[in-house]
């Protein structure tokens, strides 16, 4: 059995037509059966098998990983101290005032609130345990 590493971006409209595709072709690999002809679906099929190894979905079923190395990897970080980072910021809000022109030689006074970070800082925290 094996774990598959997801890094989707989505479905695009490609997919949608590759699975259009696969379905067509089974559909018409099943119809050729009765007719006899399964030589110009062979070629098809052969065509078909082509597309599918250069298709960008091939690399998310080619990102696999072996059970016994994701439970390895489990058992690694359940064991693995924890690494613990700390982390500040101090800020404050202050309201300021742009000129916005509305028209000819028009202006309105818009205020808004802008944040105005003063101080941050990080630490790591160690575990003396564990």
């Amino acid at each position: 059995m094996e774990i598959v590493d997801n890094d989707s971006d989505g479905v695009t409209c490609c997919d949608y037509f590759y699975a259009v595709c696969m379905v067509f072709l089974g559909v018409a690999f099943l119809a050729a059966i009765p007719l006899g002809i399964l030589e110009l679906m062979g070629v098809v099929y052969v065509f078909y098998l082509i597309w599918s190894c250069s298709h960008h979905a091939t690399a998310y079923i080619c990102n696999v990983t072996p059970l016994d190395k994701m439970f390895e990897n489990v058992y690694a970080a359940i064991h693995a101290a924890p690494e613990i980072k700390l982390y500040i910021q101090c800020y404050h809000m202050e309201k300021r005032s742009r000129q916005v022109p509305i028209g000819d030689d028009k202006y309105r006074t818009e205020y808004y609130d802008e944040r105005v970070d003063t101080h941050s800082a990080n630490e790591p925290f160690s575990i003396r345990r564990w």
